[in-house]
């Protein structure tokens, strides 16, 4: 029986990591899924890439029922509407997970937002002849079924380590930004009043526009979680600059040097991290709730005090 890998990349941060983990080693038939390449939109090239996904979709599953081949799987989390089937599954017996970001170092399981996308996955999961399962544990799933293999860029802080029958590290490489220029910043906006309500989310935006205000040109990457008509440029400092698509498609790992930033700046994105591991000298700041806690390999500690561990400053914040 043929053994084949099957591999599914959500985003252009998972294309990144994915380049830096040798696949071919034990599975040299790898079959990539990449959800990154299908376009988004209305138009007709948009949907054609859509349903070609699924056709897909609907052929891996008959190859498993088959029997024919043997399919093994490495994704970040089986929170996904295809994934999902396939981690699932009783006939898939080997499970590998690779790194979705900050994660996999805490503690992090379904509710809020996640909860109520994981309702209307189940609900179209029916229009493709499958029941979506929710993650119960952790939302990377590890602690759903025996995960064989996983590879992350800071093991040593890995949650839940115990759950991985083996871990491997994704290499980092350190590289010095020469043209990095420190009053420019890279400015990794999310949906901060989502994740801390209207009022706080507000104070905190707040408090990191005036942070930035300081600086000669702050270049804006959007989160790709921002729910379509919701995100306004009206009430941004006048020295900020969302920048083009073309370059919102790419990961802020990328577009630092793109845009020869000095500085990046951040509520709680796992860009953070990986930007002050691979740039030396680049300056990075997160603005988070000093009552924000989380559970970490080192049990309860801020969320602050997380990135600091990371070589991500914090800037002052407003009392809690």
């Amino acid at each position: 029986m043929k053994k084949y890998l099957l591999v599914f990349s959500y985003t252009r941060y998972h294309e990144d990591l994915l380049s830096r983990i040798n696949l071919t080693e034990e599975f040299p038939k790898t079959i990539i899924i990449n959800f990154n390449s299908v376009a988004s939109g209305g138009s007709i090239k948009n949907f054609t890439s859509k349903i070609m996904m699924v056709f897909r979709f609907f052929f891996l599953r008959v190859l498993l029922c088959s029997n024919r081949i043997n399919i093994s799987i490495l994704l970040p989390h089986p929170e996904h509407l295809l994934s999902n089937y396939f981690f699932f599954s009783k006939k898939v017996t080997n499970i590998q997970i690779y790194e979705d970001g900050l994660l996999n170092y805490i503690d992090v399981k379904l509710g809020g937002r996640f909860k109520k996308r994981s309702e209307k996955r189940r609900f179209i999961s029916r229009m493709l002849f499958y029941q979506f399962r929710s993650v119960e544990g952790h939302l990377s799933g590890c602690q759903e079924k025996t995960v064989s293999r996983g590879y992350f860029q800071h093991p040593e802080m890995l949650y839940l380590p115990t759950e991985y029958e083996e871990i491997k590290k994704i290499s980092i490489f350190n590289k010095k930004l020469s043209s990095a220029d420190y009053d420019i910043v890279l400015f990794v906006d999310q949906d901060v009043e989502a994740l801390y309500g209207e009022a706080d989310g507000g104070r905190l935006r707040e408090e990191l526009y005036d942070f930035l205000s300081k600086y000669k040109k702050v270049y804006v990457k959007l989160h790709h979680d921002y729910v379509a008509g919701k995100f306004s440029t009206k009430k941004m400092p006048g020295n900020f600059e969302v920048l083009p698509k073309l370059f919102q498609q790419d990961v802020a790992e990328n577009i630092i040097e793109r845009v020869s930033a000095g500085v990046v700046c951040g509520f709680t994105s796992t860009a953070l991290i990986n930007i002050a591991g691979k740039y030396d000298g680049i300056y990075c700041y997160c603005c988070v709730s000093e009552s924000h806690m989380v559970m970490s390999s080192l049990g309860r500690e801020k969320m602050s005090e997380l990135f600091e561990r990371f070589n991500v400053k914090k800037i002052k914040h407003y009392p809690s």
